[in-house]
């Protein structure tokens, strides 16, 4: 029987976790499929077992485990979702915050609660959850869900716990302004539901970075651009085309050049 999320206890943690894997009343899903339905990924590491394991808390399925790390979840999901980390790739790029990569889905959004140089870590739905706090000597963070459930994981960044959720917001801002700029581009409106979670407390934000978010076409055309120069640094980087890098650059204006033409009539 799956442990719901009715049935969890007020606070949920590791040590929870590990000892209803133990007991075996945590359902194995080896099948087990990201979602924007997921709450909260665990990073467990078993005793007595060299292999890693994910408990997922999920909206509808409550506690499943899998096998599966929570990098190789995350990275089956992009390559198969429509948003995936290469949209928060340009974002991170744009504000220059290179080892925090959030997973940003428009209004879901989920934060890491390590560097991207960690591999797997513990990853927490921001839309599902309505408060958190860090203590910083304990080093731990804790969130509360819309549920009212308390999940607690090691959090030991350099980061501030608020300020990465903020950033996260804001690249969930971004991203939802984006779409709704393209769609009003094509004659149609978009009604954008309302931030959602921890990113509401965040919605009317006048800060520095949220003053920039995109206005006018001609920013999301920026964007765009942006991700086109990206993707042809990638192939020109690549290792085994070993071209200099004066050559790189001839080939990235030659590309540049090329699908600039193809926007044209003439």
């Amino acid at each position: 029987m799956l442990l719901q999320i009715q049935d969890l206890p007020r606070k949920v943690t590791k040590d929870f976790l590990l000892q209803q894997v133990t007991a075996r009343k945590i359902k194995a899903a080896p099948q087990f499929q990201f979602s924007n339905q997921v709450i909260a990924l665990f990073n467990l590491q078993p005793p007595r077992s060299n292999l890693p394991l994910t408990v997922a808390l999920d909206y509808q399925q409550g506690l499943i485990m899998t096998p599966r790390t929570t990098r190789q979840l995350l990275n089956d999901f992009s390559h198969q979702s429509i948003f995936n980390f290469q949209q928060s790739r340009m974002l991170v790029r744009q504000t220059q915050h290179p080892h925090f990569l959030p997973l940003i889905l428009g209004r879901a959004a989920y934060l890491p609660l390590a560097g991207v140089s960690h591999g797997s870590t513990d990853w927490v739905g921001l839309h599902w959850q309505q408060d958190c706090w860090q203590n910083t000597p304990a080093r731990q963070a804790e969130f509360i869900t819309l549920q009212n459930k308390i999940l607690q994981f090691t959090y030991s960044s350099y980061r501030n716990l608020e300020d990465a959720v903020h950033l996260t917001s804001y690249y969930s801002e971004y991203l939802c302004r984006i779409l709704q700029l393209i769609v009003q581009a094509s004659g149609a409106r978009l009604e954008s539901l309302p931030a959602a979670g921890l990113m509401h407390q965040f919605a009317q934000c006048s800060c520095r970075l949220h003053r920039q978010l995109p206005q006018t076409n001609s920013e999301v055309r920026q964007f765009l651009q942006s991700f086109q120069d990206w993707t042809l640094r990638q192939v020109a980087h690549f290792s085994e085309l070993q071209l200099s890098a004066s050559l790189q650059e001839q080939t990235l204006k030659f590309w540049r050049s090329e699908l600039a033409a193809v926007h044209c009539l003439w």
